[in-house]
């Protein structure tokens, strides 16, 4: 585990977020749904974990 945590402030977190779902709609029109599904579930998790929530709500 790393000593510290990078500073998320620093990320534009609609844009990244935004991002991860065009990349899965990608990957899905490119017939590899297990790649789409995980990138947007990963994009999911990031949109619903509090400090990325709590930033996204300042922005």
């Amino acid at each position: 585990m790393p000593e510290s945590l990078p500073n998320l402030d620093g990320f534009l977190w609609d844009d990244v977020l935004d991002s991860l779902y065009s990349q899965a709609n990608e990957f899905w029109e490119m017939d590899k749904p297990e790649v789409a599904d995980a990138l947007a579930e990963l994009a999911d998790s990031l949109a619903a974990h509090p400090p990325v929530a709590r930033l996204r709500a300042e922005a």
